[in-house]
């Protein structure tokens, strides 16, 4: 068995947020100790995570590592690099994805992440899409606006300080995408990344 439903819970746990990296590693190392997972090729690295828990500092870095090296991590269409201008005329070089190459890796069949034809003059979504078919570098016959992918984007940032001394803050922005007539569950959990960049 290469991977236990424990393990894949707690993953998922941390990718929603719900548990923390040390709290990954604990759990996993009292499941362990009470004789779980000794076939589970996941269990066996999730409890050994920051030296068996010793460097709790180091739990978040180990926990990516591990995922990102198991088959069960997506693999992410490679990035564009494209330059941003940044303050005082300078640039910074960036990964940038495009949403129409993640398409392709969605499980959730097209029609879950269309308005409904039967809810496009009903919804505030599918009034907006009809009246984007319609702009002039568009024109989309209205058939067709039940084939579209709407998505969302979000961009955000935040300040972080790379030491205690002062006038060390820095400024992480990202910007990330999902889709907006999908059912609530996937929107709730499927969120990808255009593009992050450090200032």
């Amino acid at each position: 068995m290469p991977h236990s439903n424990l393990s894949l819970s707690l993953l998922e746990l941390f990718g929603q947020g719900e548990l923390s990296a040390i709290c990954v590693q604990q759990i996993a190392k009292a499941a362990w100790d009470d004789g779980w997972g000794r076939e589970c090729v996941m269990a066996s690295k999730l409890w050994q995570i920051c030296t068996c828990g010793k460097f709790p500092q180091n739990a978040l870095r180990d926990l990516l590592t591990v995922v990102k090296a198991s088959p069960i991590c997506e693999v992410y269409p490679e990035p564009y690099m494209i330059d941003v201008r940044c303050k005082g005329n300078s640039t910074n070089t960036v990964p940038c994805y495009l949403p129409h190459e993640y398409l392709a890796k969605y499980e959730e069949p097209i029609d879950n992440l269309c308005v409904r034809s039967d809810n496009i003059d009903s919804s505030y979504l599918g009034k907006t899409l009809l009246t984007w078919s319609q702009h002039p570098d568009v024109v989309l016959p209205r058939d067709a606006v039940a084939r579209v992918v709407p998505i969302g984007v979000h961009a955000d940032g935040v300040q972080y300080y790379s030491s205690s001394r002062a006038g060390t803050a820095r400024s992480l922005f990202g910007i990330s995408w999902n889709m907006i007539a999908a059912p609530e569950k996937v929107r709730a959990k499927k969120k990808d990344q255009i593009c992050k960049f450090r200032l």
